[in-house]
């Protein structure tokens, strides 16, 4: 999403699909940060060139997604993917945007597994293939 507005609409229809907690938290933030700051926020998320910050860093990539997340949708994990050569897609079941907050487990597994294999493939990571992991 390249604008403020679609962005906040994404977040908006993923959120049901976030743990209460994680959404009560973000509510306390955004109220305490005001609308003028969620606004700025939004806008230079919206406008952050992440994928080419991603082509340019120059190190192994894993793309990882939760399966009902509306903000890092399938088509852009794909994209993103296919776009830096091919890199891994791990996609973990059962979650939506927030995976470092309900899904710590799965992803450090992911993340520690890659690591590890950046040198020798990591087994269920593979480059160029797409991974599912259940919750």
């Amino acid at each position: 999403m390249r604008t403020a507005l679609g962005l906040w609409g994404r977040w908006l229809a993923t959120a049901p699909r976030e743990p209460l907690a994680f959404t009560a938290l973000a509510v306390r933030e955004l109220l305490g940060v005001g609308p003028r700051r969620m606004l700025a926020t939004a806008r230079a998320a919206a406008s952050d060139p992440s994928f080419a910050k991603l082509r340019s860093a120059g190190v192994p990539v894993l793309v990882v997604r939760g399966e009902h997340d509306r903000v890092a949708t399938a088509a852009w994990a794909e994209q993103v993917r296919a776009g830096l050569g091919g890199a891994p897609l791990a996609v973990i079941g059962g979650v939506a945007h927030t995976i470092v907050f309900s899904a710590p487990r799965q992803l450090a597994s992911l993340v520690a597994g890659f690591a590890d294999g950046v040198s020798a493939q990591p087994e269920g990571v593979r480059q160029g293939e797409r991974t599912r992991v259940t919750r």
